[in-house]
């Protein structure tokens, strides 16, 4: 029988879809759980992020308004709805759940600027990193940060390096770091790092004027005499180094080039050559001299060549000109002459002189620099009136050499080389000497010894030439042996007339130098002893001007050099000086002052065209230097009156007149008042100055005198002055009661030996001082007591006593 199929589920199959089904529930749900979360922590993370980039742009926005805010290295940022700013030193903010920090570090470079771990060759002061970080707790109470960075740079900065101006004004280029173009004379520069208000000393200063010299196109001068350097006008130096070298060549009868150490633009060639393989009479021949080499053969002393063995030349070469080796005086000179002398005729030459001066005989090397004529020469000198002497102090005669030779020869350039005599000199650390020898020195053959006064290590270099021509038969200077303490030498003579080779007795010159060398001459300073001119293209024109007060000039003046001044009062179209009386118009090139000279009768100058120029004339005789620092005039608004010259005053003479050094009235009569028509005695109480006096008794026959004395300080000064009009000199005593300023004094007596003094002193205030005279006008050494009664001004004081301790003061104010 068939049975049908059943329709349903089993149990277990019902069971299994169950947990199916659960796993699937189970694991969607987790999975939108974590999705959940991980969106919840992405979000803080958004947020944090936006909070670290909101910091930094507002650390950027702070420091477009204000670099110089980030003084901090922590802190937190804040916005008052206008603008952001830092908090402060070591704040942060929180933000809801978050904090939020940022902090300054800095940031250095190195020498080629580039960025480089601090630290470096330099802090970058106009760069900044800068770090926001934001914290906040996160999902199961972990801590999360995010950090964001950047380099912060002040771009738009312009850094201002100067922070020296002592140097003063009147730069109008960049020159001195110290130094800036120009200001109003109320700014006080004096101290480094620092600039202030200028003091108010004197009321009635109209200023200072100070000339330096940074600036050349502030002045005019001709630049060939004189120039402007290291803040300095002074002569110009036309010394110059001449180039010099020694030297060693091995050279047979073949020319052989010899390549020299330096450079020369009419180089002077001498040399010798050390005898010792070759018995034939040989000497040196030079050709093809160039600035840089030249070529040397040896050459036999005869009509015909001769193939000859090496042997070694010595050299010494130097620039044309004068000057020290060391501290030895040497010249060097060319010469091109035909002259010959020849024992086959007779021993003529050319007269030669030295540029150096000499107080012996120098030693003077020379030799035949061109080969012209390839006929053998050498060349001959001696004293100019007889060939058997050598050269003095003040000159010679040179000539080519025929020896008895030849009696002719073309034209060639002879140099030579004049050493004064030393012992013992040294030159780049390579001691030398040099010496004329007596009149010793014998034939071929011999050797006389000269034994050397240096201490050389090893063999030196020596040059050696004969000095004059005792010889009939003509005859040249040989070495014939070197050695660490001497030299050997002889002279030649050639074989063509006859074999013979003795020769009599000659003077030499030889020099030695402990190695091979290459240096310079120092050639004697050279100044122009033309006395330039230097002078400012502008005048001085103050505001105003009562007199001019001071002139002066700081400066470096050596040996007998001297700077002196002119002055003008219309721009340099005339200049005056000093003529011992009165100021002159300049009519010849010494009509000049020294500085204290125009200081002593700067305040008689003119001031009526309210300008003054001056022009400084730098006199040397060509070896000393001056150097011109700065050039200083000051004013004064006030002007002092002497009443010396009755010319200089206007006045109606039938009521007034010019006498004796004062303004007074004149007389109708005998008498005025009382007073005698003439002046009883007179007495100069302050050699400098004595404006505003006032006077008052102090005892008997002792008066005493408030002024305003040097520099408008403020002096009291006691005199006897008897019943007859008489003054007794010199004053009994002079006290400086105010060392600043002291004008328009008003004197009291306070009591039997108290003495008050109102007076304008320091910023135009109004002060009293108080001091002792005792009755035989001896004034205490310092003053008593001190009031500054206003502060703000105290012009024209007048002092009056009310009782024994109570005195009125009248002034104007502010």
């Amino acid at each position: 029988m068939t049975k049908s199929p059943s329709n349903g589920f089993s149990i277990v199959e019902a069971m299994l879809g169950v947990a199916v089904f659960g796993l699937l529930v189970s694991a969607f749900t987790g999975a939108l759980i974590y999705s959940q979360q991980a969106a919840a922590d992405s979000g803080q993370r958004i947020r944090a992020t936006f909070l670290a980039d909101e910091a930094l742009e507002a650390v950027r926005n702070i420091g477009q308004d204000g670099w110089n805010e980030f003084t901090v290295s922590a802190t937190a940022v804040e916005n008052d709805s206008t603008e952001w700013s830092l908090t402060g030193e070591g704040t942060d903010e929180t933000i809801g759940n978050y904090t939020r920090q940022v902090t300054f570090s800095d940031v250095c470079r190195d020498s080629s600027d580039e960025l480089a771990d601090c630290p470096a060759n330099y802090i970058d002061i106009n760069s900044k990193f800068v770090t926001a970080t934001v914290s906040w707790t996160g999902r199961y109470g972990t801590e999360r940060t995010v950090v964001a960075e950047t380099l912060l740079t002040n771009w738009s900065a312009e850094e201002w390096l100067q922070t020296d101006w002592t140097g003063g004004d009147a730069q109008a280029s960049w020159i001195d770091d110290t130094m800036y173009f120009s200001d109003d004379g109320n700014l006080e520069t004096g101290s480094a790092g620092q600039v202030s208000l200028a003091a108010v000393t004197n009321a009635n200063d109209c200023g200072t004027k100070n000339w330096h010299f940074q600036d050349s196109g502030l002045y005019s001068y001709d630049a060939a005499d004189i120039e402007i350097s290291d803040s300095q006008a002074q002569l110009v130096d036309s010394s110059e180094s001449l180039n010099f070298e020694v030297g060693t060549v091995i050279a047979d009868n073949n020319f052989t080039t010899v390549n020299l150490a330096n450079s020369y633009t009419s180089p002077v060639v001498v040399l010798s050559h050390v005898q010792a393989s070759n018995t034939l009479p040989i000497s040196a021949r030079i050709d093809n001299v160039t600035s840089n080499s030249f070529e040397v053969r040896l050459q036999h002393a005869n009509t015909s060549e001769s193939a000859l063995s090496s042997e070694t030349i010595n050299y010494m070469v130097m620039e044309e000109g004068s000057g020290t080796l060391g501290s030895t005086q040497i010249e060097a000179h060319l010469y091109d002459t035909s002259t010959m002398g020849s024992g086959l005729s007779s021993w003529t030459a050319d007269a030669q002189t030295y540029d150096n001066t000499y107080t012996t005989a120098p030693a003077v090397f020379h030799s035949v620099m061109t080969s012209n004529d390839t006929d053998w020469t050498s060349s001959w000198i001696s004293l100019g009136s007889t060939r058997a002497s050598p050269p003095s102090a003040s000159g010679f005669q040179l000539a080519l050499n025929g020896a008895q030779v030849y009696t002719s020869h073309a034209s060639e350039t002879l140099g030579w080389i004049a050493i004064d005599q030393t012992t013992g000199d040294s030159v780049e650390s390579i001691n030398f000497e040099s010496d004329q020898t007596t009149d010793s020195i014998t034939g071929y053959g011999t050797s006389l010894v000269f034994p050397f006064t240096t201490t050389f290590s090893t063999t030196p270099i020596v040059i050696a030439s004969q000095q004059e021509m005792d010889g009939g038969d003509g005859s040249w200077m040989a070495i014939n042996s070197v050695t660490s303490t001497q030299v050997g030498l002889n002279v030649d003579e050639d074989q063509v007339f006859d074999a013979e080779r003795s020769h009599t007795t000659e003077t030499g010159a030889w020099v030695a130098f402990g190695s091979s060398l290459s240096t310079t001459v120092e050639t004697s300073a050279g100044y122009s002893s033309a006395s330039p001119v230097i002078n400012p293209t502008t005048s001085y024109e103050p505001e105003e001007i009562g007199e001019w007060s001071s002139f002066s000039e700081t400066a470096t003046k050596d040996g007998v050099a001297e700077i002196y001044y002119q002055l003008s009062d219309d721009g340099g179209a005339t200049w005056q000086y000093w003529n011992g009386s009165s100021w002159a118009a300049v009519s010849s090139s010494t009509d000049y002052n020294t500085a204290a000279e125009i200081d002593s009768q700067i305040t008689s100058f003119d001031t009526s065209a309210g300008q003054l120029t001056w022009q400084a004339i730098f006199v040397s005789d060509g070896t000393d230097q001056v150097q011109l620092d700065t050039v200083s005039l000051t004013c004064s608004n006030s002007q002092s009156s002497t009443f010396d010259t009755a010319s200089d005053y206007s006045y109606d003479s039938s009521l007034i007149q010019v006498t004796g050094s004062a303004a007074q009235l004149v007389t109708s009569g005998n008498k005025i008042s009382d007073i005698e028509n003439s002046i009883t005695d007179s007495f100069e109480f302050d050699t400098n100055q004595g404006t505003f006096p006032v006077a008052v008794n102090v005892s008997g026959d002792i008066y005493a005198i408030a002024y305003s004395g040097v520099g408008n300080d403020g002096f009291i000064s006691t005199v006897e002055i008897n019943s007859s009009g008489e003054i007794t000199s010199p004053a009994i005593d002079t006290l400086e009661f105010d060392t600043v300023n002291g004008l328009y004094p008003s004197l009291v007596q306070v009591d039997s030996d108290t003495y008050a003094i109102a007076y304008t002193g320091i910023g135009s205030d109004g002060w009293l001082a108080t001091v002792e005279i005792d009755a035989s006008g001896n004034i205490a050494s310092a003053v008593t007591d001190k009031l500054e009664f206003d502060t703000s001004n105290g012009l024209s004081a007048w002092l009056i006593a009310i009782d024994s301790d109570t005195l009125a003061i009248a002034y104007r104010g502010v």
